[in-house]
């Protein structure tokens, strides 16, 4: 069907334009997932590597302060590998599938995706400022235990 009046042009490109603005949305939505996505499995070795130290030094560490601060720091970690990265891994799947049947035509349940993703980027990035705290965290407390030279 042909767009006959100027009424009609100007909707059918308004149409056209919302598309391709809703097009290229997606196609962002979909570049931050996919980061996300990396960061998440990035931070999961990570934590991997953390907890390997920490029981390297709980194991090898007696003094009874240290070992609370390394303690802490151990349950930190297991809090963040068993509940939050299992979490994120999670909502971050289903947030890819979302969007991949939105971007192949299969569904359409765009305006609550963008909310949906907005609130994803919420928690995500209040994740990596709380982690990179942590880390400050972690490797002070691995300075401190370290003999001076």
């Amino acid at each position: 069907m042909r767009p006959s009046t100027i009424f009609e042009i100007a909707k059918h490109s308004k149409t056209i334009v919302m598309e391709l603005t809703k097009s290229q949305h997606l196609e962002k939505s979909h570049y931050e997932t996919k980061q996300w996505i990396s960061d998440i499995q990035f931070w999961s070795d990570e934590l991997v590597f953390f907890k390997r130290i920490l029981s390297e030094k709980i194991e090898s560490n007696t003094d009874e302060r240290s070992l609370t601060t390394l303690n802490q720091l151990m349950d930190q970690v297991k809090y963040y590998q068993e509940k939050l990265i299992v979490h994120f891994t999670k909502v971050l799947a289903e947030h890819e599938s979302k969007l991949a049947h939105m971007i192949s035509g299969q569904y359409t349940y765009y305006d609550s995706y963008g909310s949906e993703h907005a609130n994803v980027s919420g928690h995500i990035n209040s994740f990596r400022q709380e982690f990179r705290v942590f880390k400050k965290e972690f490797y002070i407390s691995l300075a401190s235990d370290l003999p001076a030279s």
